[in-house]
This record gives structure tokens, C-alpha cells and sequence, in this order.
């Protein structure tokens, strides 16, 4: 059996913005609001035309580019809001890996969780994001790890127990 890997870290709500960005772009080819906006821009331009510069087809299109534009800054005002308002999100977490299962210490929270618990996880420059529901993940930053030896033997032991999402087309 391998040594336990055991990580300390603090998340930012930056940091986890990032990872569910991430995650999202993982997920859609195209991004939602993208399709949406676009259509709606589409349809004012196209009836702007059609219908002699027809004025009143104005709001279709700003409303599109405000979908296209302004999705990703509401999603990341409503991640700041959430962690603001929730200090768990803010507590010091302590994370041990072994084969068997991942063990976690997260403010007044212990836990143990079975591995098949995730569904699969994505490896960044900066972290490791484990997915887990379809808009849930946990985050584990890499500058929580001792050194790239350690990383490197959780890279390891990550690849036995979980599915890597977004290689060969894979989506979680």
C-alpha cells in the first residue's frame, strides 16, 4: 500500500470560480449563453432588416448581447455572494488520499468518502478538480502540495481510482 497523501490548503473564491469555469467549458462545445445570445441577436438583426428597420427590434438584439456578454461576470458575482455569505467554503481543509478512500477535515466537518463517490476529474496547471455531481466539484490546488514528487504520486493514485473527463471527447 502506497503512503498516505495528505494536503492543507484554503480556498479562494477565485481559484474555484476558475475550476467550475473550467469545468463548464469542459462540458459545452459551445456555451449555452452563446447559443442563446447569438439566436437572439440573430432574430433582432434579421428582423431589424426585414421589417424596414423596424426600431422596436432593438431590445432583442441588446438583450442578446447582454446574455452573450454579461453570463460569465453573473456567474461570477453570484460564486463571490455564495462564498461571502457561507464561511465553511472559507475553513482551513485537510485532505488525506489513500487507495481505500479519501478522508477530509473541513471546519466542523470529518468525513470519509468512498472514491467511486466522483464521477471522474479534470488535472489543470493549477489543480485537480473533482467532479462530482454535474455543476459540483472539490478543488484541490496544487501549491497544497509538498513538492511535484507528491503531486506526481497523487496524479498516480487519481488515475487508478478515477476517470479523467476531457480526453477523448469525455464529458462530465
Amino acid at each position: 500500500m502506497a503512503e498516505p497523501i495528505t494536503i492543507n490548503f484554503q480556498l479562494d473564491w477565485r481559484e474555484y470560480f476558475a475550476a467550475t469555469e473550467t469545468l463548464r467549458a469542459n462540458r459545452y462545445t459551445i456555451a449555452p449563453e452563446r447559443v442563446v445570445g447569438g439566436l437572439l441577436v440573430t432574430t433582432g438583426a434579421a428582423w431589424f432588416f426585414i421589417g424596414n428597420l423596424n426600431l422596436r427590434t432593438i431590445p432583442i438584439f441588446i438583450f442578446g448581447l447582454a446574455i452573450i456578454f454579461g453570463a460569465r461576470p453573473l456567474r461570477q458575482f453570484v460564486t463571490r455572494l455564495k462564498w461571502a455569505g457561507e464561511p465553511f467554503y472559507r475553513s482551513n481543509a485537510t485532505f488525506t488520499f489513500v487507495d481505500q478512500e479519501i478522508h477530509f477535515i473541513m471546519g466542523r466537518v470529518e468525513s470519509r468518502l468512498d472514491w467511486k463517490y466522483y464521477q471522474g476529474f479534470l488535472e489543470t496547471p493549477d489543480s485537480f478538480i473533482f467532479v462530482y455531481a454535474k455543476k459540483a466539484i472539490s478543488l484541490f490546488p496544487k501549491r497544497a502540495f509538498a513538492d511535484e514528487r507528491q503531486i506526481a504520486e497523487f496524479r498516480d493514485l487519481v488515475d487508478k481510482k478515477l476517470e479523467r473527463v476531457g480526453e477523448d471527447n469525455t464529458r462530465v
